[in-house]
């Protein structure tokens, strides 16, 4: 189960980001992204920076949810070619 405090922030890590960016257009822009925070995440997990690894590890989360959530939107399932979600989050 994730912690209030982890929750907390990849709430506002999502809150941030709707906030300063545009949802995202397709799979493949959010992939994009995602790819971006994974190798900032690799970089933490080399360097042995434990508060940069949950940092990073938590913008990971962040941006997975941002794509699960794009996909409630009709003209992204269309430009990524997914058909809509049948279950509950």
């Amino acid at each position: 189960m994730i912690s209030d405090e982890y929750q907390d922030t990849i709430n506002r890590e999502i809150d941030y980001a709707n906030t300063h960016y545009i949802t995202f257009t397709s799979t493949a822009e959010g992939y994009g992204v995602l790819t971006e925070e994974y190798h900032e995440l690799r970089e933490a997990i080399h360097a042995n920076d434990t508060d940069a690894i949950v940092k990073e590890a938590l913008q990971v989360a962040a941006v997975a949810t941002r794509i699960a959530l794009s996909l409630d939107n009709a003209d992204t399932r269309k430009r990524s070619n997914c058909k809509p979600w049948g279950g509950n989050a």
